[in-house]
């Protein structure tokens, strides 16, 4: 009866916090550090709740990748793990992203055993840009131009090409950044000209993702 009144809830809930911290070596973990180490961390880009159960079978299902080549679990925090049986797999997944739930961006990141401030805060994605002038194309423009929306990872542009009215490039693109679609791009010779973005479907389903018309923040 004492554990159930209510005026006494507080002092007992906080019974043991004054005692030695247990100490846990690093030996008896160190397994489970490294099998994390080959894993994927993921959230869904959401404002509401999601299903992490169907989160799961819905981004295995799309992978085509089996239980034992891919084990999906919760972790908490609205966030869910896939530990995957080979670094190719993983790798893959990876590059063949990014992903959708219920419409919504997924955000997918290899595991880090220090998740700093700026873990899963940023997308690969794939941008199409237009209306470089063909006097400035090349590799540098085309990354100095993609910069604005992140981190340039690769660019698609060569001497074969045939058809440079637009270039690919894929941007690690920031989630608490606004998408944009027009810039303004100002180059040393004076000319000022106005290029475009557009974000290519994502992922093999070739979904389309949700963001806010308005402000396209990609939260709401």
């Amino acid at each position: 009866m004492a554990l159930n009144n209510p005026r006494r809830t507080r002092r007992y809930l906080a019974l043991g916090l004054a005692d030695e911290p247990i100490a846990v070596p690093e030996t008896v973990y160190a397994q489970v550090r490294e099998k994390n180490r080959q894993s994927l961390v993921c959230r869904v880009l959401s404002p509401r709740r999601q299903d992490l159960y169907s989160v799961i079978d819905k981004l295995r299902l799309e992978w085509c990748l089996g239980g034992y080549e891919c084990h999906g679990r919760i972790i908490g925090g609205g966030k869910c793990q896939f530990v995957f049986e080979k670094e190719r797999d993983l790798e893959m997944v990876l590059w063949s992203g990014p992903y959708t739930f219920d419409g919504w961006l997924v955000v997918l990141q290899k595991w880090e055993d220090e998740q700093g401030p700026e873990f899963l805060k940023s997308v690969p994605m794939w941008l199409k840009i237009c209306g470089i002038p063909i006097q400035y194309l090349c590799d540098g423009t085309v990354r100095e131009i993609a910069s604005s929306m992140g981190e340039v990872m690769e660019v698609e542009l060569d001497d074969g090409m045939v058809d440079l009215s637009s270039v690919r490039a894929r941007v690690n693109v920031c989630v608490d950044t606004r998408l944009c679609f027009k810039k303004v791009a100002r180059f040393d010779s004076g000319e000022v000209k106005i290029v475009s973005f557009r974000y290519e479907d994502i992922g093999m389903s070739k979904a389309r993702f949700k963001f806010c018309f308005n402000c396209g923040d990609m939260n709401h």
